[in-house]
């Protein structure tokens, strides 16, 4: 529920300023309410929607987009020396991922290719 013009969402949890360029433009609103509103017709909550927002291909298009990223950054040697001298704990992800990106290096880029072909002409 909105306040005013001034940007402020309350709700019985949470009350948040959010600055202007955060707010939803009336448009967007109205089509969220209408999908929330033919959701709870079908039987389905709203969070049963909202978990559509991250799919498969999405997490597939970002886990290459981050092996190619961590394995072009291994070949740069300041970056290299700063990222990934860590192999274990959180860091070590980034580590690990180039390590996959240049020893992968023809499945990766194989892959990277088929899924931009799903992304631009199949999707």
């Amino acid at each position: 529920m909105k306040d005013g013009g001034r940007g402020l969402i309350t709700s019985p949890c949470v009350c948040v300023c959010l600055p202007r360029v955060w707010r939803l433009e009336p448009e967007h609103e109205r089509v969220i309410k209408e999908r929330a509103r033919e959701e709870r017709a079908r039987g389905r909550s709203w969070a049963a929607v909202m978990t559509n927002v991250y799919s498969f291909d999405g997490l597939l298009v970002f886990g290459l987009l981050f092996i190619c990223t961590c394995a072009y950054l291994k070949k740069v040697p300041r970056l290299n020396k700063w990222l990934l001298s860590e192999k274990k704990g959180v860091w070590g992800v980034f580590y690990k991922a180039a390590v996959i990106g240049t020893r992968l290096h023809v499945p990766v880029a194989l892959s990277c290719l088929v899924m931009g072909v799903y992304v631009l002409f199949i999707k």
